[in-house]
């Protein structure tokens, strides 16, 4: 784990490309603390709680699969949505001929991401007529909400 922790250790630079990695690496890291423990509960623990109600129990391993598909969707989606926010807030940084962006670029660059990224979620999963599109349109919200909280912390 420590050797890991040193490799993500190097991409601490200022840079255009270090940032990027850097908000992909923790839009991933954050997807995964929150969407482990929310699997782990909803998922594992409410048939131990609630029992199955007339339902088939279903196995251990498809219920840790689930687990760790849907950490792996979470974490893809804000991963796409920190890559895309922060090359649109870099770009019209530059294009102002500035080196921080300004509070306006960030919301115009989080308001590309999030609808880029939901919008092509949202057709594709419509295609697969799926009716999970809601929560992907929360994780766009809560990421707004995380964005406006830790300015610069990305």
């Amino acid at each position: 784990m420590s050797a890991l922790l040193n490799v993500l250790s190097i991409l601490e630079g200022t840079e255009f490309p270090y940032q990027v990695i850097r908000a992909m690496r923790n839009a991933t890291l954050f997807a995964t603390e929150t969407r482990v423990p929310y699997g782990i509960v909803n998922i594992m623990l409410r048939d131990l709680l609630f029992g199955t109600g007339g339902r088939t129990p279903v196995p251990l391993s498809k219920k840790l699969d689930s687990i760790v598909d849907g950490a792996m969707s979470h974490s893809w989606v804000l991963a796409r949505i920190a890559m895309i926010f922060k090359t649109v807030e870099f770009t019209l940084a530059r294009i102002e001929g500035t080196s921080q962006p300004n509070e306006w670029q960030t919301f115009l660059a989080g308001c590309v991401a999030g609808y880029s990224v939901m919008v092509s979620m949202h057709l594709y999963l419509r295609l697969k007529h799926s009716q999970s599109s809601k929560s992907n349109c929360e994780v766009g919200v809560l990421l707004f909400d995380f964005r406006g909280q830790f300015h610069h912390g990305l």
